[in-house]
């Protein structure tokens, strides 16, 4: 009975995750989970408890206001109609950020004039907290892309891009705000009329005396270095 009553409850959990996904708005992809065994929900930061949220409850990161955070979530098994609150940024931790860009880049193959493109789909940041759980000890960025060519040839095309991601971090103890960089490279064989999806890992570690608890990816782009006929 009690087994059964666990696998519920996850199925429940998971459902309102996905539901809470799409339910919220287009630019308001940041996901998380709470960390504390009963987590109290005001009207505004430092206001009035309204609601509080048990271990594990997934939520929606809608906007921070210094160490608050403003969530969406839902209710016990009600996943028709969102909640909203403020809740303590330190007792959550961040499960999907999420980055995108429309921008491209190609480049021409100058034996042929078979052009190759690639653009940036889509950017996840993944943040780690430290073992009490008040800050973050390392994030990783996988960013995701695309290329596509229209070669028509029975050879092939080597193709080498590179791809940058740029984040900003905020501190708690006098560390105001700080940026990190990080570059891959990675060849690619394109074919006749092929398109090849693709993604880079990035990984970037924070010293534990700067208590980073808010992260956002401000760049992530890709170009192509070079296209050669093989």
């Amino acid at each position: 009975m009690l087994l059964s009553k666990v696998r519920q409850f996850i199925i429940v959990l998971l459902f309102a995750s996905l539901t809470l996904l799409f339910a919220l708005p287009a630019n308001a992809m940041d996901m998380g989970v709470t960390i504390a065994k009963s987590l109290n929900v005001r009207n505004q930061p430092k206001g009035k408890v309204i609601d509080s949220l048990p271990l594990g409850t997934p939520v929606g990161l809608l906007d921070i206001k210094g160490e608050w955070v403003r969530v969406s979530y839902f209710k016990g098994a009600n996943t028709r109609k969102p909640k909203y609150g403020w809740v303590s940024v330190k007792y959550i931790r961040i499960t999907s950020r999420r980055y995108t860009s429309s921008s491209s880049h190609c480049e021409t193959e100058h034996k042929t004039g078979a052009e190759v493109c690639m653009g940036v789909s889509n950017a996840d940041l993944d943040c780690n907290k430290s073992f009490s759980g008040n800050y973050y000890r390392e994030c990783e960025v996988e960013l995701s892309y695309q290329l596509t060519t229209d070669y028509k040839g029975g050879s092939y095309l080597d193709v080498d891009v590179s791809c940058e991601v740029e984040i900003s971090y905020r501190g708690r103890k006098g560390y105001i705000s700080s940026s990190d960089s990080d570059s891959e490279t990675q060849s690619h064989s394109l074919f006749a009329n092929d398109s090849e999806s693709a993604s880079m890992d990035f990984d970037f570690s924070f010293m534990s005396s700067k208590e980073v608890y808010k992260v956002v990816i401000e760049s992530a782009e890709c170009q192509i270095d070079s296209v050669n006929l093989w």
